[in-house]
Protein backbone atom coordinates (compact mmCIF):
# COMPACT_ATOMS: atom_id res chain seq x y z
CA UNK A 1 0.00 0.00 0.00
CA UNK A 2 2.82 2.30 0.93
CA UNK A 3 4.04 2.13 -2.83
CA UNK A 4 0.86 2.43 -4.00
CA UNK A 5 0.51 5.80 -2.56
CA UNK A 6 4.48 6.90 -3.52
CA UNK A 7 3.72 6.14 -7.00
CA UNK A 8 0.79 8.11 -6.71
CA UNK A 9 2.61 11.18 -5.47
CA UNK A 10 5.44 10.90 -8.14
CA UNK A 11 2.68 11.04 -10.68
CA UNK A 12 0.87 13.57 -9.21
CA UNK A 13 4.18 16.04 -8.98
CA UNK A 14 4.88 15.39 -12.71
CA UNK A 15 1.65 16.28 -12.85
CA UNK A 16 2.68 19.53 -11.23
CA UNK A 17 -0.55 18.91 -8.43
CA UNK A 18 1.08 19.59 -5.48
CA UNK A 19 -1.62 19.51 -2.98
CA UNK A 20 -2.88 16.30 -4.30
CA UNK A 21 0.76 15.13 -4.23
CA UNK A 22 1.73 16.21 -0.76
CA UNK A 23 -1.33 14.37 1.09
CA UNK A 24 -0.19 11.23 -1.23
CA UNK A 25 3.03 11.11 0.54
CA UNK A 26 1.67 12.14 3.68
CA UNK A 27 -0.51 9.15 3.79
CA UNK A 28 2.32 6.87 2.51
CA UNK A 29 4.67 8.16 5.60
CA UNK A 30 1.78 7.45 8.05
CA UNK A 31 2.40 3.88 6.99
CA UNK A 32 6.14 3.97 6.56
CA UNK A 33 7.63 6.60 8.75
CA UNK A 34 11.00 5.88 8.57
CA UNK A 35 11.15 5.46 4.51
CA UNK A 36 14.13 7.82 2.75
CA UNK A 37 12.82 7.74 -0.61
CA UNK A 38 8.99 8.82 0.73
CA UNK A 39 10.91 11.79 2.44
CA UNK A 40 12.90 13.10 -0.20
CA UNK A 41 9.84 13.71 -2.46
CA UNK A 42 7.82 15.00 -0.45
CA UNK A 43 10.41 17.05 0.11
CA UNK A 44 10.91 17.85 -3.62
CA UNK A 45 7.12 18.86 -3.19
CA UNK A 46 7.37 21.01 -0.08
CA UNK A 47 9.81 22.95 -2.46
CA UNK A 48 7.72 23.16 -5.27
CA UNK A 49 5.18 24.91 -2.57
CA UNK A 50 8.11 27.18 -1.31
CA UNK A 51 7.85 25.53 2.01
CA UNK A 52 11.58 25.39 2.64
CA UNK A 53 12.00 24.63 6.06
CA UNK A 54 9.69 21.48 5.95
CA UNK A 55 11.49 20.55 3.01
CA UNK A 56 14.73 20.79 4.76
CA UNK A 57 13.24 18.76 7.53
CA UNK A 58 12.64 16.34 5.13
CA UNK A 59 15.80 16.06 3.31
CA UNK A 60 17.92 16.16 6.56
CA UNK A 61 15.65 12.85 7.90
CA UNK A 62 15.85 11.43 4.53
CA UNK A 63 19.95 11.89 5.16
CA UNK A 64 20.10 10.56 8.79
CA UNK A 65 18.08 6.94 7.10
CA UNK A 66 20.12 7.07 3.84
CA UNK A 67 23.06 8.77 4.01
CA UNK A 68 24.17 7.85 0.51
CA UNK A 69 21.68 10.16 -1.30
CA UNK A 70 23.09 12.80 -3.12
CA UNK A 71 19.91 13.81 -4.19
CA UNK A 72 18.78 15.43 -1.34
CA UNK A 73 22.49 17.03 -0.57
CA UNK A 74 21.78 18.69 -4.24
CA UNK A 75 18.08 19.61 -3.34
CA UNK A 76 19.62 21.53 0.32
CA UNK A 77 21.91 22.89 -2.00
CA UNK A 78 18.75 24.35 -4.36
CA UNK A 79 17.17 25.36 -0.88
CA UNK A 80 20.05 27.37 0.53
CA UNK A 81 20.25 29.17 -2.52
CA UNK A 82 16.76 30.05 -2.96
CA UNK A 83 16.57 31.37 0.67
CA UNK A 84 19.77 33.61 0.42
CA UNK A 85 22.08 31.32 2.59
CA UNK A 86 24.94 31.02 -0.43
CA UNK A 87 27.79 29.41 1.33
CA UNK A 88 25.92 26.58 2.57
CA UNK A 89 24.12 25.86 -0.89
CA UNK A 90 27.78 25.89 -1.99
CA UNK A 91 28.91 23.50 0.73
CA UNK A 92 25.80 20.86 0.04
CA UNK A 93 26.30 21.26 -3.44
CA UNK A 94 30.27 20.22 -3.06
CA UNK A 95 28.77 17.24 -0.92
CA UNK A 96 26.14 16.21 -3.66
CA UNK A 97 28.87 16.39 -6.61
CA UNK A 98 31.18 14.33 -4.45
CA UNK A 99 28.54 11.23 -4.19
CA UNK A 100 27.50 12.15 -7.71
CA UNK A 101 29.24 14.03 -10.34
CA UNK A 102 26.02 14.42 -12.83
CA UNK A 103 24.91 16.76 -10.51
CA UNK A 104 27.50 18.97 -11.85
CA UNK A 105 25.86 19.74 -15.25
CA UNK A 106 22.81 19.77 -13.54
CA UNK A 107 24.22 22.71 -11.32
CA UNK A 108 25.40 24.42 -14.46
CA UNK A 109 21.58 25.36 -15.63
CA UNK A 110 19.25 25.03 -12.51
CA UNK A 111 17.62 27.91 -12.20
CA UNK A 112 17.51 27.41 -8.33
CA UNK A 113 21.56 27.97 -8.30
CA UNK A 114 21.15 31.02 -9.92
CA UNK A 115 21.45 33.42 -6.88
CA UNK A 116 25.18 31.49 -6.03
CA UNK A 117 26.01 31.62 -9.96
CA UNK A 118 25.73 35.16 -9.50
CA UNK A 119 26.86 35.72 -6.19
CA UNK A 120 30.14 37.96 -6.38
CA UNK A 121 33.12 35.83 -4.67
CA UNK A 122 30.83 32.54 -4.58
CA UNK A 123 30.30 32.11 -8.33
CA UNK A 124 34.01 31.90 -8.86
CA UNK A 125 33.94 29.11 -6.58
CA UNK A 126 30.95 27.23 -8.42
CA UNK A 127 32.17 27.88 -11.55
CA UNK A 128 35.65 26.53 -10.44
CA UNK A 129 34.13 23.35 -9.19
CA UNK A 130 31.83 22.49 -11.97
CA UNK A 131 34.71 23.25 -14.42
CA UNK A 132 36.88 20.30 -12.02
CA UNK A 133 36.82 16.92 -12.76
CA UNK A 134 37.37 15.38 -9.31
CA UNK A 135 34.95 17.88 -7.63
CA UNK A 136 37.03 19.91 -5.76
CA UNK A 137 37.87 17.64 -2.75
CA UNK A 138 34.48 17.93 -1.32
CA UNK A 139 33.61 16.29 2.01
CA UNK A 140 30.42 13.74 1.62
Amino acid sequence: RPSRLYNRGLVLHYLELYDEDLAAFDRALELRADDPAILDNRGNTLMALARHQEALADYRRALELDPDRPHCRYMVACLFSLTGRPQEALDWLHRAIARDSTYRSMAAEDPDLASLRDHPYLGLQLRQLLASAAGGGATP
